[in-house]
């Protein structure tokens, strides 16, 4: 399979090679220059055809020299503060269009200045929801996890866990595409490492079309890192500190001239975040109180994250363009914890008391390389693009953990030493073509190679202090292989006709999935199947639109779902993977009405899904090793039919609030072994944002979270909510940017559950990271905010 990518991608580039050159003899350079009516020069002019994608910029001498086709084009002139202006040529040769005049429409007025209109941060279309981060205070020296937490539609638990509309099946992408950064196995600790100042925006796509990869039943996240075509060199760099040792910098510069464009983004960042554990635990005998375990701990992690991107654009001419770039990862951890076991009889009193302290080490690198190619055409409905990126990644961990008995005498029990090791290699390739058909259609075909294999390398030996002889622990020892080769190909035709415009395609994904250990034969998982989607769009009137949408999703078992044990940090309580697991299907309908009128933007959405054969996590208490097991399994099917809310309001010039309500009623049934998964009820997550321009321009934000409970018949997890703020001032002629911003103000986002067995109860109480201050400065380069 390794050569079959390589020949294909020589192949494609030598064809593409030789197209670059064709269509290069048949085009023709347009020059000139742009200037004011005062003659001064007009710099990053925005210059566009009617029959090219590409867009263009004047560069720092108001001069522009780029390639066309043969034949006639209207070419638009547009620059901030200046009327745009449109040219026409027919292009038979090279054209010098001389100094090209644009008007200056400033109007001016006796103590009025008239700013220009931001873009919305938050923008809200049929089954999709984007939202722009730009200088929002309330992120500022933060990561991607506080990022998520002010997108609609999106929930992050107390923990970092991702979900959407409170599904935690969503597919997270890296500028559309599936990418190493988001982890080998633990999306929450990944989405923590990845700084906030890296990305630009975020879209929400609830009802994903054949175009996405078909896993995640709950829709797709798109993180969008940050990148410009814009002429000359700018960028900015972002300093911050904060407590809990929180401390780091990023820069990101752009700089394009010619043909060529360059971007780089550089992050550092060095954090330690304090969190706390206390679990209850309730033992029964005959249904009689046996004994109570109190399980209280501290947890501090420090981190050292490193991130390193750069990339460079090459138009070869106004048709073709090439790609190339990569990111470097390096995370350094020291996980230290101590936890107290308290142990009481069924008379309520105390009968031993030990200690768990775990001082661990962990190593984490990623190296990922990208190449890309576009190819345009002469009408701007027609496109091709092809990506091929390769990545390799590894982390490493070793822990010492001592347990010992503190009451009633003190003595030292188990020295254990557990290294793990585990390591990806990633290959990805993908290409789409888009086509127009008569006015209003087009198709887009496409494919994706998805290959992954994933190695881990697990031990424990532990060492015994009353006999001085150390032994390995088979159940915490094991090497397995994972690997992955998902091929996808799809095909959706889109079209409008008078105010209905709809999209229906198909895509179908021949996966093969295995998983093998040193201790079981190869497990084989073969899967072909065909994922169809279709949506509809009625335009009620100008501000009114109304869709329905239909999509089939997969979730597939990964490899912390097959792997029969994954860590053996904590020896009581354990995550352990099932080989027998099967994939699950859902389909998902949803309709949405949008109303946008001048100060009030509403999206209403319902929506269904049902999920037969659907993977859920039970808890089990193992009495004969003394250890809880929480385990994925299938239960028989799981439903959702939801309320979706999205509020954008605008009532004065200096306040904006924007909100999202999301209500469902789920209903989930299954048993393990005689242990019921059974679960049905309301629940529901809300936030409420808001932004105040204050006097002396200064920027204040504010994000309300309540996320809801959660009941089965053997879990009931309580509701949480906390409060983040921000306030933010632009200093030096709007040049640079002072923000400070408090997440979790009243330190009330925790974990809260509540565990049911057949003979144990299990009350917890888990906090992630305590409040957080963050204070930053922001300094641009040539990207100031200009007033017209």
């Amino acid at each position: 399979m390794h050569k079959f990518y390589f020949r294909f991608l020589v192949c494609f580039f030598v064809i593409t090679f030789f197209s670059a050159l064709k269509s290069q003899v048949n085009s023709f350079s347009i020059s000139g220059k742009l200037l004011a009516a005062d003659n001064k020069q007009i710099v990053g002019a925005k210059i566009k055809s009617n029959n090219s994608l590409e867009v263009v910029y004047s560069n720092e001498n108001g001069e522009f020299n780029f390639l066309l086709p043969q034949g006639n084009h209207t070419i638009r002139f547009e620059a901030e503060n200046y009327a745009n202006k449109i040219v026409e040529i027919n292009l038979n040769q090279n054209k010098e269009l001389g100094n090209i005049l644009l008007i200056n429409n400033v109007i001016t007025l006796d103590e009025v200045v008239f700013k220009p209109t931001k873009k919305d941060q938050i923008k809200i279309e049929a089954g999709k929801k984007t939202y722009t981060i730009g200088n929002e205070s309330s992120v500022k020296g933060n990561s991607l996890i506080e990022v998520l937490q002010n997108v609609p539609s999106v929930n992050i638990d107390a923990e970092g866990n991702v979900s959407l509309r409170g599904n935690e099946n969503a597919q997270v992408l890296i500028d559309g595409k599936p990418s190493s950064l988001t982890g080998i196995t633990n999306l929450a600790d990944a989405l923590k490492k990845i700084p906030a100042n890296l990305v630009d925006k975020i879209e929400v796509i609830t009802n994903p079309s054949a175009a996405y990869d078909a896993a995640g039943s709950g829709g797709v996240i798109n993180i969008i890192l940050k990148k410009s075509n814009k002429p000359g060199l700018f960028g900015a760099i972002e300093t911050f500190v904060g407590n809990q040792g929180n401390v780091g910098a990023n820069l990101n510069l752009n700089y394009k001239k010619g043909k060529w464009s360059y971007f780089t983004n550089l992050a550092y960042q060095h954090s330690e975040p304090f969190g706390t554990t206390k679990v209850e635990n309730k033992f029964y005998l005959n249904n009689a109180l046996d004994f109570t375990q109190l399980q209280e701990g501290k947890r501090l992690r420090v981190n050292d994250n490193f991130i390193f991107q750069l990339g460079t654009d090459y138009s070869l001419n106004e048709l073709n363009t090439f790609s190339v770039s990569g990111i470097l990862k390096n995370n350094f951890i020291d996980n230290i914890s101590d936890i107290n076991f308290l142990t009481y009889n069924n008379l309520n009193q105390l009968d031993k008391v030990t200690n768990r302290r775990l001082d661990g080490t962990q190593k984490d690198f990623l190296a990922e390389g990208n190449l890309g190619y576009i190819k345009r055409f002469k009408t701007d409905k027609q496109l091709l693009t092809v990506d091929f990126s390769m990545a390799y990644s590894t982390e490493e961990g070793d822990n010492i953990i001592v347990d010992k008995a503190t009451f009633p005498t003190l003595v030292l029990d188990t020295s254990s030493i557990n290294p793990r090791t585990q390591n990806k290699t990633r290959y990805l390739l993908q290409s789409n073509y888009y086509f127009p058909v008569k006015e209003n259609g087009k198709i887009e075909v496409g494919y994706r190679g998805n290959l992954n294999f994933v190695n881990t390398d697990l031990r424990n030996d532990i060492f015994n202090f009353s006999t001085q002889t150390t032994a390995n622990d088979s159940f915490f020892t094991l090497f397995t292989k994972y690997s992955e080769n998902i091929q996808a190909f799809y095909a959706q035709f889109s079209n409008k006709i008078n105010k209905y415009s709809y999209q229906f395609g198909l895509r179908t994904e021949l996966s093969e999935l295995t998983f093998e250990s040193d201790t079981t034969l190869e497990n084989r998982y073969n899967f072909n199947d065909i994922f169809p989607s279709g949506s509809i769009n009625y335009e009620l009137s100008s501000k009114t639109n109304l869709s329905f949408a239909y999509s089939r999703r997969i979730d597939r078992p990964n490899v912390r779902f097959l792997n029969p044990v994954n860590s053996a940090a904590d020896n009581n309580n354990i995550f352990s993977g099932n080989i027998t697991l099967k994939p699950s299907y859902t389909n998902s309908f949803e309709a949405e009405i949008i109303n946008n009128f001048k100060k009030v933007n509403l999206s209403t959405a319902i929506y269904f899904s049902n999920t037969p054969n659907s993977i859920a996590i039970i808890r089990t208490f193992d009495a004969a090793n003394d250890i809880f097991i929480a385990k994925p399994i299938n239960i028989d099917f799981s439903n959702r039919y939801g309320l979706d809310f999205n509020l954008k309001y605008s009532p004065l010039n200096w306040l904006k609030i924007s909100s999202n309500l999301n209500l469902f009623y789920y209903n989930q049934q299954g048993n393990y072994f005689g242990i019921s998964a059974n679960g049905k009820g309301f629940s529901s997550f809300g936030r409420l944002s808001s932004n105040i321009i204050l006097p002396q321009k200064i920027n204040f934000s504010t994000v309300l979270v309540y996320n809801g409970p959660n009941v089965t018949e053997n879990l009931n997890a309580k509701s949480i909510y906390f409060l983040n703020l921000g306030i933010s001032k632009d200093i030096f002629k709007e040049k640079a940017t002072l923000a400070l911003n408090v997440n979790d103000l009243f330190n009330t986002s925790r974990r809260r559950f509540t565990n049911f067995g057949a003979d144990f109860t299990s009350d917890a109480n888990l906090q992630a990271r305590t409040r957080q201050i963050n204070l930053s400065f922001t300094y641009r380069f040539n990207n100031t905010k200009k007033e017209q």
